[in-house]
Order: C-alpha cells, then structure tokens, then sequence
C-alpha cells in the first residue's frame, strides 16, 4: 500500500521534472512552446497521487485474497 503511493507520487515528480526540462529547452532554443502548470497545486496534486496511490494499491493487494477465499482456501 505505502509503496504504491509512494510510486503515484514518483511519477508525478517525474512529470514535473520532465515539464521543466522540456521548459528549459524550449528557453534556450527560443520557442514559444511552455507548460505553464509545471508547479500549480503542487502540493495538492502530490497529495492526491499518494492518497490515490495508497487507496489503490490496498483495493489491488485485496483481489488475491478474495479469490483465495472464493476458492475456499485460508486466507492468512
């Protein structure tokens, strides 16, 4: 669960960075082209993508047990 969002949460970093080196970029090459929402609700959106990630992954690491004890089998 924990390393879910911890996961949801590098992927956002990660777009983060991408969007500033590609601003950067486009900086010295002299293009118009910029992804301004590179840092808007930074917080907010790192928040989000760790609770996301947490929930997530909990509701992912349930399937095996559910269908283990469909089949009958311990569960423990």
């Amino acid at each position: 669960m924990a390393s879910e969002a911890l996961e949801e949460t590098s992927e956002e970093l990660l777009l983060d960075f991408s969007k500033t080196i590609f601003n950067l970029g486009s900086s010295l090459v002299g293009s118009g082209a910029k992804f301004d929402d590179a840092f808007k609700n930074v917080f907010d959106r790192y928040a989000l993508s760790f609770i996301g990630g947490a929930v997530g992954g909990g509701i992912a690491g349930l399937k095996p047990s559910y269908i283990a004890a469909r089949k009958g089998r311990d569960i423990t």
